[in-house]
């Protein structure tokens, strides 16, 4: 049986006495996976409140010579069972009609571009500056530059320019507070890798104003033998490559 790793994330979180492991046959993105996730947090906390953390993945899919697809995601899941309940988000709400303007959407690339630049360059500092207050205290930068050599190891040289397609959110439910967050589906081109596909989240703290709070990188390694087209196309789908 043929198989291939179609998702890796750069560092597997450190568990705690209440997170947990779990393998389910959706990614943690989809809203079943989402679903799975909270059915094995209530089973872990109890009559205790869960409060959900960050939480990292690998997904691998396997291919048979009969071309049958199985999918596999391995979630290490951050978790707090507590006796309180928790607190709702805080923060101000944006108006339901927001709508970007040309500017926002410069922005964002503009905002994206020198994130990239500051990764493929091994700038662990600057990098780490653009994360939000929260993401930056859960991953020191000495963690985050480990992150960022481990990438830059495996991908090689860059080569051309990433390209990226923009998704705006106001206001999402589950969201870590109210506001305005932006989606860059992004594909970025290094020697060894075939695909690099991911996403990053911004939040709006005001005009020109955006901090990171959530990256996932997905890679496919350089191989001798090159995927199907058909495989090709479906890696990409899981991948979020832009088209």
């Amino acid at each position: 049986m043929a198989s291939f790793p179609f998702l890796l994330v750069f560092a597997a979180a450190v568990l705690g006495p209440d997170d947990f492991t779990i393998t389910i046959p959706v990614s943690p993105e989809t809203p079943e996976g989402q679903r799975l996730l909270a059915i094995r947090a209530r089973e872990v906390c109890g009559s205790r409140y869960s409060v959900a953390d960050r939480y990292r993945f690998e997904g691998e899919e396997r291919i048979s010579p009969q071309g049958d697809r199985t999918s596999s995601f391995r979630v290490r899941q951050e978790l707090t069972c507590s006796d309180t309940p928790p607190s709702p988000p805080t923060g101000e709400q944006a108006p339901a009609d927001w709508q970007a303007s040309e500017q926002d959407v410069r922005d964002v690339v503009a905002v994206s571009e020198r994130y990239f630049a500051a990764v493929d360059g091994g700038d662990a500092e600057i990098a780490h500056a653009m994360w939000s207050e929260d993401q930056q205290a859960e991953t020191p930068v000495a963690e985050r530059r480990r992150e960022i050599e481990e990438f830059r190891r495996q991908a090689g040289p860059r080569g051309a320019h990433p390209r990226m397609r923009l998704t705006w959110y106001v206001n999402p439910d589950g969201a870590p507070r109210p506001g305005v967050y932006v989606a860059v589906d992004y594909e970025r081109f290094y020697a060894n890798l075939a695909l690099n596909c991911g996403y990053l989240i911004w939040y709006r703290e005001g005009d020109a104003r955006y901090r990171l709070t959530r990256q996932d990188n997905g890679i496919v390694a350089q191989s001798a033998t090159p995927l199907p087209a058909e495989q090709l196309v479906q890696v990409r789908q899981q991948l979020r490559c832009p088209s």
